[in-house]
């Protein structure tokens, strides 16, 4: 009876202990707080990142696994604006991050309504047709961000009250922008502004030269006064008959009369401040009754990035030993500022011989410099260099040269007593560009593209007949293995590697033409040859030749360029070396077994 009780007691007093430490195990001062996998700031999936936004694999914080997520692009569009007046004018700001990779290209597209007219875009941004302005290859680095900006006008006949939805695509990441078209009651004594110095860049101590749009948003005559506020690091030069110059930088137009939906221009110029260091941001305000717009121009003293575009030939296919190759380099300058400090690089290929340079190129034993060059805005710099095919060439030896210039590369092969594989190759489409009298050509942007690259083609059809061209189509076929489709441009997609257009009516001597992208497989490999054929057909063209209703481009693949100099040349000559004594012991053999 004794051992039941004390059995009874330690029962109890366990339950007692069990009870106690579940109340305090529940207790939310001991209970630590729950993190997702994807914001614990550990890497539970081992790939080396932590965490959202940096893991690829984090979708949000909220996820809860570390697996395939969004493309890690943020993306954003504004126009800093709720409302804005028929007439009036908006300047969107598209801006773009990410934080994963050292660098990002990106293509973009964004989307206007019909009420908006498109009147420029920054950074190469193209207006293409359907209300949408088109980027290439935008660079995004880590960690920073990157700013596009479009100018637009609104129609003055945008009906009121409506909507205007801006939307920005990018990588498949969207955005959009809305703004309100004011009603009539809102409109009455405001006006829209327009302010541009035609410039995204400029050097310090240049001279801006400013135009001001002003216009009166009413069915009614305004009064107002204009003015311009320069920024503090800009002084002032002249402006346009009717200002005064004020203190603060300011320029004034008193009391100008607008009529209905009346447009006044309005000018004037400024000097940049010598002393302004890189990326300053130069503001430019405009003020007319309540309406106000901001004019921005980034200070550099270089040109902006990728402004340079370079190109490299020798005009040969083939060569033979001996034979001198001299090499034009072209180097196109884009933007509106003048390059006044770039260095260019340009190999020899294995097997030549360094002969001369022209513009004060130097061979330093593995390249040739040029160092200090200019190039006129807008402008284009030719430069070239010599060399020799070396007189050991080995016949069918591809000789391969290469340039580069501010990020930009061309390359140029030429084949020792052969044809080339590619780059110099004969292109059937080639020889129609620029042809004027060929009822149809097609012509590729580039002859070299690299995996994963972009080619733009680009179609044409002249009526070159006495009678008008009614019901021509058009028709392109690609190699859906190695090309797919980027920017289709106005082409209908009949599916397998098919494109197809219907052509409008050509009178005698008019002209139709349309362009697409095609993107190059990363897995195209080195010296694949891209093929592709349009064709056009119609009712008075079946008479003409195969040859007039049928064009092929092709394009050729190069994945890099190798090394050069020295070390090939080495191993070539340490390769015929061990030829040579291959060959001198073979002979010795032979003579001691003769007896010689």
């Amino acid at each position: 009876m004794q051992a039941k009780k004390i059995t009874s007691l330690v029962a109890a007093f366990l339950l007692l202990g069990t009870m106690f430490a579940a109340l305090t195990l529940t207790d939310p001062s001991h209970v630590s707080a729950y993190r997702t996998q994807c914001s614990d700031g550990l890497d539970n999936d081992n790939d080396g990142r932590t965490d959202y936004p940096e893991d690829n694999d984090c979708e949000n914080l909220d996820d809860d696994f570390e697996g395939y997520s969004n493309t890690g692009l943020f993306v954003s569009v504004t126009d800093g604006k709720e409302e804005v007046a028929p007439g009036g004018s908006l300047v969107y700001r598209i801006t773009l991050k990410q934080q994963r990779d050292t660098h990002r290209d990106v293509n973009i597209d964004l989307h206007f309504p019909v009420q908006v007219d498109l009147v420029s875009a920054t950074d190469g941004g193209r207006i293409m047709t359907g209300g949408r302005i088109h980027w290439d290859n935008v660079t995004v680095f880590k960690d920073s961000v990157r700013v596009l900006t479009v100018n637009a006008n609104v129609r003055t006949d945008a009906p009121q009250d409506q909507l205007i939805i801006a939307r920005v695509i990018a990588d498949g990441e969207q955005a959009t922008d809305t703004t309100r078209v004011e009603g009539e009651r809102e409109l009455q004594g405001k006006f829209s502004l327009f302010l541009t110095d035609n410039q995204t860049y400029s050097l310090p101590g240049n001279t801006l030269y400013y135009t001001l749009k002003v216009k009166n948003g009413t069915d009614s005559a305004r009064t107002t006064d204009v003015k311009a506020i320069l920024g503090t690091e800009a002084n002032y030069i002249t402006s346009s008959a009717g200002s005064e110059f004020q203190t603060s930088n300011n320029i004034l137009w008193r009391n100008i009369t607008f009529g209905p939906r009346e447009e006044r221009t309005f000018t004037f110029a400024a000097h940049v401040s010598e002393r302004l260091p890189e990326n300053y941001s130069l503001r430019t305000r405009a003020i007319a009754g309540q309406a106000s717009t901001v004019d921005e121009t980034l200070i550099t003293k270089g040109i902006p990035s990728k402004s340079l575009s370079v190109s490299l030939s020798d005009g040969r296919t083939n060569a033979a030993r001996g034979d001198l190759l001299t090499y034009k380099v072209n180097i196109q300058n884009r933007s509106s500022v003048l390059a006044t400090d770039e260095s260019i690089t340009a190999t020899l290929p294995i097997n030549s011989e360094f002969v001369s340079a022209t513009e004060g190129g130097v061979w330093d034993g593995n390249v040739i410099h040029w160092q200090h060059i200019q190039v006129a805005p807008n402008g284009i710099r030719n430069l070239s260099y010599t060399v020799r095919v070396r007189s050991d060439a080995v016949t069918g030896t591809e000789l391969m040269a290469n340039v580069q210039v501010n990020g930009g590369t061309s390359v140029d092969y030429t084949v020792v007593g052969g044809a080339s594989s590619f780059g110099n190759t004969y292109n059937p489409g080639e020889i129609t560009r620029g042809r004027n009298d060929l009822l149809f050509t097609k012509v590729a942007s580039t002859d070299e593209a690299v995996p994963g690259g972009t080619v733009r083609y680009t179609l044409t059809v002249r009526n070159i007949l006495s009678e008008p061209m009614t019901d021509a189509v058009v028709s392109d076929r690609f190699d859906t293995s190695l090309l797919s489709l980027g920017d289709m441009g106005d082409a209908q997609i009949l599916g397998g590697g098919r494109l197809q257009w219907n052509v409008p009516a050509l009178q005698p001597g008019d002209a139709w033409q349309t362009s697409y992208t095609l993107q190059v497989s990363p897995r195209a490999p080195r010296g694949q040859m891209l093929t592709n054929i349009a064709t056009i057909t119609g009712s008075n063209i079946g008479s003409l030749s195969l040859t007039q209703r049928v064009r092929t481009v092709r394009t050729g693949v190069f994945t890099g360029m190798p090394q050069t100099g020295a070390a090939m040349d080495i191993f070539f000559t340490l390769m015929t070396g061990a030829g040579t004594l291959s060959i001198a012991g073979t002979q010795a053999l032979r003579r001691k077994y003769l007896g010689a």
